[in-house]
């Protein structure tokens, strides 16, 4: 805690109040800034005033200007480096998110036999007739026509491939931007997976 003698405008420890009997309390208010662009600077007290304690609200208070930082060009490098990859890693894991969303309605072992589902799919496309044991079997257990079905899961990879490129279109896209960005200010972009409504 600081203290400040107002006759001598000298800012006093808690070690020297003994020196200073009317010292009173200086409360240290730092205002917002932004840590990296801004820097705080209190102005220095002199002999005769001290611009760096103002009297605010019944109390006496520090008073602190934002200045613009100044860094070497690498550390700027440093800084864009960094906010480069944390940018590129909240666009991998949104993407990441809205592809998992669109499966979370089925299992894990459903999700395995998709690609199997397909191939058997696209083989009874062209031969009603060919070996299709797994669309058979779940045909059969359902009660529908394999044929009916093997539409259905056509149909599914068709809306899936359709949903997966436009993310992965998407996710690409901001990894571009994120490449050529230059400042840390074109790195403020929003990321939006929102699919566009067919």
């Amino acid at each position: 805690m600081l203290y400040y003698d107002v006759d001598t405008h000298t800012r006093v420890s808690g070690r020297r109040l003994a020196t200073y009997p009317d010292a009173v309390p200086l409360y240290d208010i730092r205002p917002d800034y932004d840590e990296w662009s801004e820097r705080l600077y209190n102005p220095p007290a002199t002999k005769d005033e001290d611009k760096g304690v103002e009297f605010v609200d019944g109390e006496w208070r520090l008073v602190w200007n934002i200045v613009p930082a100044v860094h070497t060009p690498e550390e700027d490098e440093a800084h864009l480096n960094e906010a480069k990859a944390a940018k590129l890693k909240e666009v991998l894991a949104k993407s990441d998110e809205t592809l998992n969303t669109l499966a979370y309605r089925y299992s894990e072992n459903e999700k395995l036999s998709w690609p199997k589902q397909e191939v058997e799919a696209r083989a009874l496309e062209t031969n009603p007739e060919a070996p299709a044991p797994l669309l058979r079997g779940i045909a059969g257990t359902r009660g529908i026509p394999v044929a009916e079905l093997a539409d259905k899961v056509l149909a599914n990879v068709a809306q899936s491939e359709q949903a997966t490129s436009y993310v992965l279109g998407t996710q690409q896209k901001y990894e571009d931007m994120i490449k050529a960005a230059t400042t840390v200010d074109e790195l403020s972009f929003d990321i939006d997976y929102t699919l566009p409504i067919v």
